[in-house]
């Protein structure tokens, strides 16, 4: 799964509808005004590029949004750990030498696999 579909995966997972920018490497969320420079949308419409993978800030407020447990690292190269509160969706640990890279992917990749989850439970519901 490349970055784009993780991104996917952690906007579904709060309930955003992403428009994807082929000249922006993240996404393009027209209901968050809080997140990275302007692109414009397919409507005309001001929205704003969205990149936790790359944004502290996105990370944060992407953890936030869903009420992620972060479990940060005492010490350098020890693993960043994000979780859901809902048990059926797994932890994810990742290990980096950058502990905010590290932080951002964990809590990206905890979020796609909540969006992962939703998708499926549509599909389930749509078939």
């Amino acid at each position: 799964m490349d970055d784009r579909e993780f991104l996917e995966l952690a906007a579904k997972a709060i309930g955003a509808r992403p428009y994807v920018d082929r000249a922006w490497p993240g996404l393009c969320l027209s209901d968050d005004p809080e997140c990275g420079p302007f692109t414009v949308n397919e409507d005309g419409n001001a929205a704003r590029a969205w990149n936790p993978l790359e944004s502290d800030g996105d990370a944060l407020r992407l953890a936030v949004k869903l009420g992620l447990r972060l479990t940060l690292p005492k010490y350098h190269r020890f693993g960043t750990t994000a979780e859901s509160q809902v048990e059926t969706t797994p932890a994810h640990t990742v290990f980096r030498d950058d502990p905010m890279q590290q932080t951002r992917e964990a809590i990206v990749n905890t979020a796609a696999e909540i969006g992962r989850a939703i998708q499926a439970a549509q599909q389930g519901r749509a078939g």
